[in-house]
């Protein structure tokens, strides 16, 4: 089985947004579906992949990069060379959030020949796994997260996971639950000097 081809289908949609507090429901965004077509007929898809995941899709630029340099890279290889593929991806300093386009159609194409789900695939083992409340970023002050890790709570969720500025959680945690798990996603949030410095 050999990669014959990638296509990407934009389309417009609507979604809830915040920002700075302040909430924009419907907002118009353009999401993206990413398609790998092999010469067996087998194919694997992608929905999303801008920025915040499956929230929304590529941005005109990653789209041009994913269907010129990376399709070409792909067309004729087996699409069951997934860490092969990655380590291309890799070395050539694709974009992470790109490259995990790639990454997840070709393992949607694998689960969809053999017929398992992709967690089976990776070695998943359980039928159940503990969900957590999220929130996006920049929902508003402190006490907005700590209003939000609560309701959260009494809703059942074991934990809460927050995307803020640093300096957030401990006014967070103060005024919600101190028992109740937290993470913290500070996926670019800090510098290497920040990131090395005790709060």
């Amino acid at each position: 089985m050999k990669i014959t081809d990638v296509q990407i289908v934009p389309f417009r949609t609507h979604a809830d947004r915040f920002r700075n507090g302040q909430p924009f429901p419907r907002t118009e965004l353009v999401q993206t579906l990413t398609r790998v077509v092999t010469d067996e007929g087998a194919e694997g898809y992608y929905f999303g992949g801008g920025a915040h995941g499956d929230q929304e899709g590529l941005l005109p630029d990653d789209r041009a990069l994913l269907l010129g340099r990376i399709r070409s890279l792909l067309i004729g290889q087996d699409p069951f060379d997934r860490e092969l593929v990655w380590k291309w991806l890799w070395v050539a300093n694709i974009p992470e959030h790109v490259a995990s386009v790639v990454d997840l159609a070709l393992w949607d194409l694998a689960g969809r020949v053999t017929g398992q789900p992709a967690y089976k695939l990776l070695g998943g083992a359980r039928d159940r796994v503990k969900a957590y409340a999220s929130t996006y970023p920049n929902v508003g002050a402190p006490q907005v997260y700590a209003d939000h890790a609560l309701a959260c709570k009494r809703e059942g969720y074991p934990a809460y996971k927050r995307s803020c500025q640093v300096e957030r959680p401990a006014a967070i945690r103060k005024g919600a639950c101190p028992s109740q798990p937290s993470l913290l996603l500070p996926t670019g949030r800090r510098s290497a000097a920040t990131a090395s410095r005790p709060r």
